[in-house]
């Protein structure tokens, strides 16, 4: 079974809040601050009916009621050449509740393996999502006009391969932008320099082409999306982008690639709290085969 979060004493973040939020349900009074002291370590041990606590984990965590759900997300490289198709009865059996599908990159890239990926997902109940890994850019780079045309395509195209997949049925997850790549990222340093362009000029186009998507999006579904990136990806591309552009992605839900053990995310963004945490990148699964990205968060953070 999937299991990865350990909470010990000592141990931080919004899963610890989870857990003293549901000791306190229990009746102890304990602050819920997100650190996992010894007045915590002690309420868990009472409430489990343990003489001392060591660690919680996936077991520990059910038993006090805390809704940890694991999840995998999936691209064509997860199968073909000599990988089988993805068995999901295996997958689910192992505890996948949830699976966000790559459905498209850029503007031509739709993913073969999506529609039957999801019908299986369906079929088994696993709840199912789709992303798009964006590639912002723009015939003519410093044109707003171009770039706004541009994440429309972009979204366009996700937005014909999501019907193609989903059918009439709403995905049980929201869609998701993958933000892993800068603003043009074809046209070099020197080449952007060339063009009058600066760093910060180039993470302010970057946000805008990421908002632009994600409203059109939002406009079409009626849902909002949710944004996935890691810190170094923010910090390289989004970073030197006015306050004002990045509040308004940070209002989106974050899906956050950090590749460590423990209790939360090491790798974190600053005003930017995670709905949604990437483990592994490289991880095993019963059911794929070969390497899979693997995912955790509170079920209530994706409606589940």
């Amino acid at each position: 079974m999937l299991d990865h979060v350990t909470i010990r004493t000592g141990s931080k973040g919004r899963i610890v809040s989870a857990v003293q939020a549901a000791l306190n349900a229990r009746g102890e009074n304990l602050s819920i601050d997100g650190t996992f002291g010894p007045k915590s370590d002690n309420a868990a041990a009472r409430a489990l009916c343990l003489k001392a606590l060591v660690t919680l984990r996936g077991l520990e965590l059910a038993q006090l009621g805390v809704p940890l759900t694991y999840g995998i997300d999936l691209s064509g490289h997860n199968e073909g050449g000599t990988k089988r198709p993805v068995d999901f009865d295996r997958a689910k059996a192992a505890g996948v509740s949830f699976a966000w599908l790559k459905l498209t990159e850029g503007s031509r890239y739709s993913n073969p393996e999506a529609i039957r990926q999801a019908a299986e997902c369906a079929r088994v109940g696993i709840a199912v999502g789709g992303y798009h890994f964006g590639d912002p850019s723009a015939t003519r780079p410093m044109h707003l006009a171009d770039l706004a045309a541009d994440a429309r395509a972009e979204a366009t195209h996700y937005l014909d391969a999501r019907r193609r997949t989903f059918l009439a049925a709403s995905p049980g997850l929201p869609d998701v932008l993958d933000i892993e790549r800068a603003y043009q990222s074809n046209v070099s340093a020197a080449a952007w320099a060339a063009l009058g362009g600066t760093g910060a000029r180039r993470a302010e186009l970057c946000a805008l082409w990421c908002l632009s998507w994600l409203d059109h999006v939002q406009s079409a579904t009626g849902v909002r999306p949710m944004i996935y990136s890691g810190k170094w990806a923010v910090d390289a591309y989004l970073a030197r982008a006015p306050e004002s552009l990045q509040s308004k992605l940070f209002t989106h839900k974050l899906w956050l690639a950090s590749y460590n053990s423990g209790a939360e995310p090491k790798r974190q963004i600053a005003g930017w709290p995670w709905s949604v945490w990437q483990y592994s990148g490289d991880g095993a699964c019963p059911g794929v085969d070969g390497k899979v990205d693997l995912n955790v968060c509170l079920a209530e953070d994706i409606g589940l």
